[in-house]
């Protein structure tokens, strides 16, 4: 890496859309895709056809109870933030994080659409929302140590980054995704340390940084 580079790391927005039904484990602390699914199949239940479409009428909110609703507003937030229309994908975040307050993932992935538009303090501020309700998460650790190292809190970055590393690397099992999140957060160390180490011989703790210039 050069100089340059460590002094503006890139940060790869990772959300992808399910293709099928995920769920949620506590344990291992890997984060979820989100998928939307509709309760109503056509081979079950049956009725009139002027009840099926009065059912299909109702509203949506109606019919979505907080959880399904955040995954719903987690999984199109992924989608616009793919199609790199981040402002519009934090504010689904912002919705499931409405919802579903305890939840850490909308967190993570509004800090991960903040980091794209350069909002390094509330990107940050979010990642460590999220951290505080899952302190063992390796995703949100990566997401944190690669917020603060934008942020220029290298010492910090390369502490949380550690972690993240220990952790993506303790999850069980060879899925190709938690690997090439190990692999990620291992190269984000490096750089840390790297940049680390430059600052120290040049005396400084930090890249100074300018206010936001946008209020989210």
């Amino acid at each position: 890496h050069t100089a340059a580079a460590m002094a503006d790391p890139t940060v790869r927005f990772a959300l992808r859309v399910a293709t099928a039904a995920t769920t949620v484990n506590q344990d291992t602390g890997v984060a979820d895709v989100f998928y939307e699914t509709s309760d109503d199949d056509d081979s079950a239940g049956g009725g009139s056809a002027g009840d099926q479409q009065h059912r299909y009428q109702q509203p949506l909110a109606y019919l979505e109870d907080a959880v399904t609703r955040s995954k719903r507003l987690q999984r199109q937030g992924a989608q616009l933030a793919e199609a790199e229309q981040y402002w519009q994908a934090i504010r689904l975040f912002d919705e499931a994080i409405a919802s579903t307050p305890d939840d850490p993932k909308p967190y993570e992935m509004k800090a991960q659409a903040l980091l794209e538009l350069s909002e390094h303090f509330p990107a940050t501020a979010s990642a460590e929302q999220a951290c505080a309700l899952a302190p063992d998460w390796g995703v949100g650790l990566l997401t944190l140590g690669r917020c603060q190292l934008n942020f220029g809190e290298v010492q910090l970055a390369e502490q949380t980054l550690a972690r993240a590393l220990q952790r993506l690397r303790d999850l069980p099992g060879e899925d190709e995704d938690r690997r090439g999140l190990a692999d990620e957060a291992a190269e984000d160390l490096a750089s840390a340390k790297q940049l680390a180490a430059q600052y120290k011989r040049l005396g400084m703790t930090c890249r100074p940084q300018p206010p936001p210039h946008h209020n989210v």
